[in-house]
C-alpha cells in the first residue's frame, strides 16, 4: 500500500507509474468516505469506497455477479447483504448523504462481501472514485493506493522498486 508519509489524503497524480513493475497486476487508487444511505424508511451508516470499479472488473479483481460496475456519478454498487437489508436490487434507487449534499443513486450492481474485502475493508458501498471525490470536496485526492501483485511475484523485489520510484512524501 502506498500512503502519505505524514498520514492523510494525497493527490493521486503524485504516485508514479507502477503497473510496469514486474509482478504488479494492478495499481488501485482508493478513496473512503463515511456516508448515510437511505432507502424508504431504512437508513444505514456506511463507509463508501471510491474506486475505478469498471477497471477492477475487467482485471478480474471485482466480481459483480448481478448487474455491472458503477461508472456514472449517480450509480452505486452495493454488497448483496446491505442491498437485502435496504430492500434494494439492481435498478432501484437509494439516497446517499454526502458532504456536498444529497444524491439519488441508482443501484447498478451487487457484489458479495468476499469480492470487495481486499480493498473495501468493511465497506459495503462502491462508488466511482471521481464522483465520490466530488461529492466529498476532495476531487483528485486518495487515501491510499493498493498495489496488487501477481501470485508468482516477489513481494520484496516489488516493494524495493515501488519505494525507489515513490517521492519522499509517500
Amino acid at each position: 500500500e502506498v500512503s502519505a508519509r505524514g498520514g492523510g489524503r494525497f493527490a493521486a497524480d503524485l504516485v508514479p507509474r507502477l503497473v510496469d513493475i514486474a509482478g504488479v497486476r494492478a495499481v488501485v487508487p482508493l478513496f473512503y468516505r463515511p456516508t448515510l444511505l437511505r432507502a424508504g424508511d431504512t437508513r444505514a451508516r456506511e463507509i463508501a469506497v471510491g474506486v475505478d470499479a469498471a477497471a477492477l472488473a475487467r482485471a478480474g479483481l471485482l466480481d459483480i455477479p448481478v448487474g455491472r460496475p458503477c461508472v456514472e456519478s449517480d450509480e452505486i454498487v452495493l454488497e448483496s447483504g446491505l442491498a437485502a437489508a435496504l430492500g434494494r436490487q439492481v435498478g432501484d434507487e437509494v439516497i446517499m448523504l454526502a458532504r456536498r449534499g444529497i444524491r439519488r443513486m441508482t443501484v447498478v450492481g451487487l457484489v458479495k462481501a468476499e469480492s470487495i474485502r481486499w480493498f473495501a475493508e468493511g465497506s459495503s458501498v462502491i462508488v466511482a472514485i471521481g464522483p465520490l471525490g466530488e461529492l466529498s470536496n476532495a476531487s483528485g485526492l486518495v487515501d491510499r493506493v493498493r498495489v496488487v501483485l501477481e501470485p508468482q511475484a516477489s513481494r520484496p523485489a516489488v516493494l524495493r522498486e515501488v519505494v525507489r520510484r515513490l517521492p519522499t512524501t509517500l
